[in-house]
């Protein structure tokens, strides 16, 4: 049941957190590392899956008594992340933005 639970948590502390649209900045920055004229994007739902992922092999060797809860966070975290319509864009190419105000 706390998996459960905190997993509903974890969407939507996430949902508060990112950006409302895809393309759009939330309250944390996204991670995007520029490569030339290429972005790689991490998703949230990336590392977010990367630390479940590790996670039990922790807890196996260091066990905590609100590990269910950890988990179930997790798990919020990365179903709200693949809510977004452009879950699957890691990589994509830099675009300039032009700035009419740096003409004058």
């Amino acid at each position: 049941m706390p998996v459960f639970f905190s997993s509903i948590a974890g969407f939507f502390v996430s949902r508060s957190l990112a950006g409302k649209k895809p393309g759009q900045k939330g309250r944390i920055r996204s991670l995007r590392i520029k490569v030339r004229n290429h972005f790689i994007h991490i998703h949230h739902w990336i590392y977010g899956g990367a630390v479940l992922a590790v996670a039990p092999m922790f807890f196996e060797k260091h066990p905590w008594p609100y590990q269910s809860v950890f988990i179930g966070f997790l798990i919020g975290i990365v179903i709200q992340g693949l809510t977004y319509r452009d879950f699957y864009k890691i990589f994509y190419k830099a675009v300039v933005e032009y700035n009419s105000s740096e003409e004058e």
